[in-house]
C-alpha cells in the first residue's frame, strides 16, 4: 500500500531511503513540494529524480498477484 494515496501500488518505485510509493504519487510530490531540494514524504530524507528506482522484484510480484474485485455486485 502506498504511503501517500493509501491504495495498492500502481507502478511501484522505491527511493534511496527504502520507502516505496506509486510512481505518480512520488513524482507529483516532488513537483509540488516547496522543499528545495525535495524530500521523502515519510522521513524527509533529501530526494532527487535520480533516487527513484523501480521497486524490488518481490514488491512488484506481490502487487501483480493481488486479485482485483469489482465493488459492484453485478460486475463480470
Amino acid at each position: 500500500q502506498c504511503a501517500m494515496c493509501h491504495e495498492v501500488f500502481l507502478d511501484p518505485v522505491s527511493i534511496t531511503c527504502g520507502h516505496t510509493f506509486c510512481r505518480v504519487c512520488i513524482t507529483e510530490w516532488m513537483t509540488r513540494t516547496t522543499d528545495h531540494p525535495s524530500s521523502c514524504p515519510v522521513d524527509r530524507t533529501t530526494l532527487t529524480n535520480n533516487d527513484i528506482k523501480m521497486a524490488p522484484l518481490v514488491v512488484r510480484q506481490m502487487v501483480d498477484r493481488l486479485l482485483v474485485r469489482c465493488p459492484e455486485e453485478n460486475c463480470g
